[in-house]
């Protein structure tokens, strides 16, 4: 249910281009398409867990700034994304630039992931502890970051 967030984020973490690009509404709007018309080739964990969640995500950004950005999903499938963030998110995400920016760089964006994830710089948080227990699990599935590394 809540890991449907954690798996949007992630996708749109690595379709960040390097963290600099324009975010727009229509360039939120290709991301959505882009997870929507791959989510179906998730693993069957993945999906049973989706839900209609809301999520928020925060990149602080080299300069100091930080970059919100909020999306709702219903059945899996991403339906609205918020520049400037969500109220009352199940998820709270958080990256930073730089953090981006070897995602994004790596030939291997599973495992890059995986690392920033170990290394505490891509964190996810949910005030709920069943949500923070799956999000240990969707984390720590090899077939997750398989599925992820595939889609970008």
């Amino acid at each position: 249910m809540r890991a449907s967030i954690l798996i949007a984020v992630i996708l749109f973490i690595v379709n960040i281009s390097y963290a600099s690009a324009a975010l727009d509404h229509a360039f939120l709007q290709r991301f959505a398409d882009k997870y929507n018309n791959n989510i179906d080739g998730a693993p069957d964990m993945l999906k049973e867990l989706f839900g209609n969640e809301r999520g928020e995500l925060n990149v602080v950004m080299n300069n100091g700034s930080i970059l919100q950005i909020g999306f709702e999903m219903k059945n899996a499938r991403i339906v609205k994304t918020h520049r400037g963030g969500i109220s009352n998110p199940t998820i709270d995400i958080g990256i930073t630039e730089g953090s981006v920016n070897i995602i994004t760089r790596s030939n291997d964006k599973a495992a890059a992931l995986q690392r920033e994830i170990a290394a505490g710089r891509l964190t996810f948080n949910s005030k709920n502890q069943f949500t923070r227990t799956k999000l240990g699990l969707i984390l720590s599935n090899a077939s997750v970051l398989k599925f992820l590394g595939g889609i970008l």
